[in-house]
């Protein structure tokens, strides 16, 4: 399950560095905006378990199309993965659903996606950086 949150059109960041320097960033419009609150929110607006990999497709996508708007790139993405044969995540092309989520579901923590599921997103991926 998927909700998602909505971001501000514009907003200002008060933080330290870590030389414990105080900043205001200032975003003032999208997709900045957005990608500011992405960065910082690290549960990407996500207000429940989702996982999924057809949607974690759809968040990196989103993530790749305001960094390129913004004519950024990112400088990684985080993804909890395992070569076991788990059924942790949703989706993929075993097409594992809520019906088998439970059968090999191992994480002590948080959900992680599994081989097959790994190198579908690691494809993806590779197709949106060779796409700049």
């Amino acid at each position: 399950m998927l909700v998602r949150v909505a971001r501000f059109a514009s907003i200002s960041v008060d933080f330290l560095d870590m030389r414990g320097e105080r900043h205001l960033r200032q975003a003032l419009g999208r997709p900045e905006s957005e990608l500011l609150q992405h960065e910082i929110d690290h549960l990407d607006g996500k207000l429940s378990f989702d996982r999924a990999v057809g949607e974690n497709a759809v968040v990196h996508r989103t993530v790749f199309e305001a960094h390129r708007a913004a004519g950024t790139h990112p400088g990684g993405i985080h993804v909890e993965l395992t070569g076991d044969d788990v059924t942790e995540c949703l989706g993929g092309s075993e097409h594992i659903d809520e019906a088998t989520l439970a059968t090999r579901y191992e994480s002590l923590c948080d959900p992680r996606l599994n081989h097959m599921q790994s190198l579908e997103l690691a494809f993806l991926v590779a197709e949106e950086l060779a796409a700049r």
